[in-house]
């Protein structure tokens, strides 16, 4: 009889507007799922909608894919005692909590758990406890924190940390003798073999940006590196937007960057539609002020794509690899490296294509990925 799972998290398929934490747990269940049980307990619309889905059956227990069983708890049903609810009618050998700070799917099962010490509680930050995360709603959420820790409730719960820097930013919230399991995220399941990336000339470059319009994500630096840059490009946006007033000075500012830079917003775009369109540009560009995995960066790195991002990400030494740079937030320095990309010639470039996809498989090494999740989950 295989282990159960049950995933607790804000949003899932057919939601992508949230991006990365969806996206890690469908990775998640499509690569274990012949060795897992997996539930998932979620909301039923999608990030910053204010509508349920009108094509999915809710409040009950629905199969997804035949890999999972999936709960879709409709807006009008969230409370503390209908999630209690859900929670009591079956157990499960671990509970895996997405986030930290959402009552229905984060706070509500820790206490949960707490009462009645179920099975194995597993809590993954997501990125939620970096400090440009943090700096979002600050004083809510260090008064959360500060809270939690005094009455202990994480004192018996497994965090799931992606990686080195997340370990440190858990232990510096929460303390520093917590039970921390080290597993990064599962790519998506994908052919890296038969790549072709989209042919580049000298003077020409396609630049794509797959990230949410938001303050986290540094957007508004991007633009105004750009005005340092006076080559004719075509650069690309994919992503939703929460905040409008932010999001209307984002499309102020791009419709006011200078003629030789041609533009498009392609707004909300599904998984499958970002890898279409990922393939018809050379060049992935994000400055972000923090990433705890950055699936669209590995997910262009597959598909041949040099990148040109942030040092905040734990997509670590491309330049050495030849598969794009990572930057400190210098406005010039993003410029500079476009405009040498830009310039680049063919040959000199495709080296760089091949050199992205090297680096991406020589980086995910799924057997390796999957004993982090038998352990994860032991």
């Amino acid at each position: 009889m295989k282990p159960s799972v049950l995933i607790t998290i804000d949003w899932f398929d057919p939601a992508y507007k949230a991006g990365g934490p969806i996206s890690s747990i469908v990775n998640l269940i499509n690569h274990l799922h012949k060795d897992f049980d997996f539930y998932v307990f979620t909301g039923a619309k999608d990030y910053g909608s204010n509508m349920d889905f009108t094509t999915i059956k809710t409040d009950k227990w629905l199969d997804w894919n035949g890999k999972a069983q999936v709960y879709y708890m409709s807006t009008k049903l969230k409370s503390r005692s209908n999630v209690f609810k859900i929670l009591k009618e079956r157990s499960f050998d671990y509970y895996y909590v997405q986030g930290i700070f959402s009552f229905c799917f984060s706070i509500y099962p820790l206490i949960w758990w707490k009462q009645f010490s179920l099975g194995k509680l597993i809590v993954a930050p997501r990125g939620m406890l970096h400090s440009s995360a943090l700096s979002v709603k600050p004083f809510k959420k260090r008064l959360f924190l500060t809270v939690t820790k005094f009455m202990g409730w994480y004192d018996d719960v497994f965090f799931h940390s992606t990686d080195a820097k997340e370990s440190l930013q858990i232990r510096e919230n929460f303390a520093a003798n917590v039970k921390i399991r080290e597993a990064s995220m599962l790519p998506k399941i994908f052919d890296y073999e038969n790549v072709k990336p989209l042919p580049k000339k000298s003077e020409e470059l396609r630049v794509v940006c797959v990230s949410r319009i938001s303050k986290e994500k540094n957007i508004m630096f991007l633009l105004d590196a750009l005005t340092h840059f006076n080559r004719p490009i075509r650069l690309s946006f994919l992503g939703p937007f929460v905040d409008k007033k932010y999001f209307e000075s984002f499309i102020y500012k791009l419709s006011n960057l200078p003629d030789h830079i041609t533009t498009k917003y392609y707004g909300n775009v599904k998984p499958d539609r970002v890898m279409q369109i990922l393939q018809k540009n050379h060049v992935l560009i994000s400055p972000t002020l923090g990433e705890n995995y950055g699936h669209a960066i590995a997910e262009a790195l597959s598909l041949g794509l040099p990148a040109i991002i942030s040092t905040n990400t734990p997509w670590i030494d491309l330049e050495k690899a030849n598969a794009g740079f990572n930057l400190e937030l210098n406005e010039q320095h993003f410029a500079n490296k476009i405009e040498a990309l830009y310039a680049m010639d063919e040959a000199t470039f495709t080296k760089m294509q091949l050199a992205s996809n090297r680096y991406i498989k020589k980086k995910i090494d799924i057997s390796k990925l999957k004993n982090q999740y038998f352990k994860l989950f032991n």
